[in-house]
């Protein structure tokens, strides 16, 4: 790409607001050649720039619930500390109370 073609590729909030209704950000990454090919096989006809998007929103939202799960996780390994030792007879026997 060109010095011009570069200039006129920049995100402007203003112009791509005013052509979709929502502030817009420019990402550029690389991909493999091989992940591209058969991205545009299964996601074509589509717009990609929606497709990736909704892919990230799930990458965020999946990062943040293993973050909480870890965060859970630890919290209770933590406390298992804390506990009093119970043993195997005495769990089985909770196990049976008030069964028939």
């Amino acid at each position: 790409m060109n010095d011009a073609n570069a200039e006129k590729c920049k995100y402007d909030p203003v112009v791509d607001t005013f052509n979709i209704g929502i502030a817009m950000a420019t990402v550029n990454f690389s991909v493999p050649d091989d992940v591209k090919i058969e991205f545009d096989e299964v996601f074509g006809g589509r717009n990609k720039s929606a497709v990736i998007a909704d892919l990230m929103r799930k990458a965020v939202s999946d990062e943040r619930r293993r973050k909480d799960r870890e965060r859970i996780f630890r919290a209770l390994t933590a406390r298992r500390a804390q506990r009093p030792p119970v043993s195997d007879k005495a769990i089985r026997a909770s196990r049976i109370v008030g069964r028939p």
